[in-house]
């Protein structure tokens, strides 16, 4: 008999940033949670997103963003400035810099010693070996939300109008030498410019949009950001906040309402895919082709498939509406899988497979409060000895169990 543990509620929780590994099993999360409900200020997945587990900070910042170099290294930025490293897959966190900026929104490390972080107010931050640097860049009235650099020298920034300084400009701006000088590449008064990516030194996308009517924007140059075309955005997309390509072909790019776009040919067409978001996603990132996670308010997603399909993932942890505890029996089991629950009229459950794909659902019911799961997938075939993982969903509760099924 194991107990189980329950599974958060993620309605109320604002995840802002994620990021993950090459191997695309590792990432991390951070959310933008007011104190008062920020009990998930740091999340860690090592299955792709499917599960993600809690992490302690030392500090209570809100946190905008997260970055990684590899299952074990990851940097995490966010109000006045502070930005949070780790060497150890995030068992334990360490501030690095604060106070530089009233906040620090997207942070990339080109390795363990060199990186550069955007902030408000036209501050840029840039990591050399220990330390931080704050730069002080010409735009004091940007905020600054999206950079890419592709080495220590050149890299690109773009911002919204900062509303505390008395912006007007959105800009897009370039520097060749490490931050020391700005090269202004565009500035507009009618869209935000929130997130760029860049495939090299001529070809990148900078994404925004109109935040008074959430028409959605992408740009696309092939000169460096000297000159910016257009490009066609679907029908039924809105504000995008982030965008991440993994060559020049194949790109994604998230926003408001839940909005998933994706490419495969840098951009001359755009699709809708198909998202179980209602809400605003704010980031998105890929491993390869396949394997990616993109968050939002409320919403930790997963794809194991290129976003064909996504998946919300799950938060192990304490419920915060129940304490009962429940069980599964037998676990390890060989023919079927049995699991005790409380009063519901309302219940689903959905088994996925440990490469995230959804083998078996149902809406079973209960007898004498337990209900059972034979070991079959959805074409009534018995499935292969293994590990699975059971989500069953009650109400506005969803409860995780981790089960082993034998021969």
């Amino acid at each position: 008999m194991i107990a189980v543990t329950w599974v958060i509620s993620m309605l109320a929780h604002n995840f802002h940033g994620c990021t993950i590994a090459h191997d695309g099993l590792h990432g991390w999360a951070v959310t933008l949670d007011r104190a008062a409900v920020d009990t998930l200020p740091i999340l860690r997945t090592c299955d792709g997103g499917m599960t993600w587990t809690r992490q302690q900070r030392p500090v209570a910042w809100q946190l905008f963003d997260v970055t990684c170099t590899d299952a074990y290294h990851a940097w995490a930025c966010g109000m006045e400035g502070v930005i949070l490293s780790t060497e150890d897959g995030g068992l334990s966190w360490s501030v690095e810099s604060q106070g530089h900026t009233k906040y620090y929104t997207r942070i990339q490390m080109l390795d363990t010693l060199y990186g550069f972080a955007a902030g408000g107010d036209g501050v840029v931050g840039k990591k050399v070996d220990t330390l931080w640097q704050r730069i002080f860049t010409p735009y004091y009235q940007t905020d600054f939300y999206g950079l890419c650099f592709l080495d220590t020298a050149s890299g690109w920034l773009c911002g919204r109008p900062s509303v505390e300084a008395g912006g007007r400009y959105s800009h897009i701006v370039y520097t060749e030498d490490g931050g020391n000088s700005w090269i202004l590449l565009w500035e507009d008064t009618t869209y935000d410019f929130l997130d760029i990516w860049f495939v090299d030194s001529v070809e990148g996308w900078v994404v925004g949009g109109n935040p008074n009517s959430y028409e959605p924007l992408i740009w696309h140059t092939t000169d460096g950001g000297l000159n910016w075309e257009p490009q066609v955005c679907p029908t039924g997309s809105y504000y995008l906040r982030a965008v991440e390509f993994i060559n020049k072909d194949t790109g994604w790019a998230v926003g408001m309402f839940g909005t998933i776009l994706k490419t495969t040919d840098g951009g001359m067409t755009w699709s809708l895919q198909t998202s179980v978001a209602e809400s605003t996603l704010f980031d998105v990132e890929f491993a390869d082709a396949y394997h990616g996670i993109a968050v939002g308010n409320g919403w930790l997603l997963y794809t194991y498939d290129g976003g064909e399909h996504w998946y919300e993932g799950v938060v192990v942890g304490v419920n915060e509406h129940s304490i009962e505890r429940e069980i599964v029996i037998p676990n390890p089991f060989i023919k079927q899988l049995i699991m005790r629950v409380n009063s519901c009229n309302n219940l689903k459950l959905i088994v996925y497979d440990m490469m995230g794909r959804p083998i078996y659902e149902a809406e079973p019911q209960q007898m004498d409060g337990y209900i059972v799961w034979d070991g079959t997938n959805n074409s009534g075939v018995e499935v292969s000895p293994g590990t699975y993982i059971c989500i069953l969903y009650r109400d506005d509760v969803k409860t995780l169990y981790k089960v082993v099924k034998l021969k």
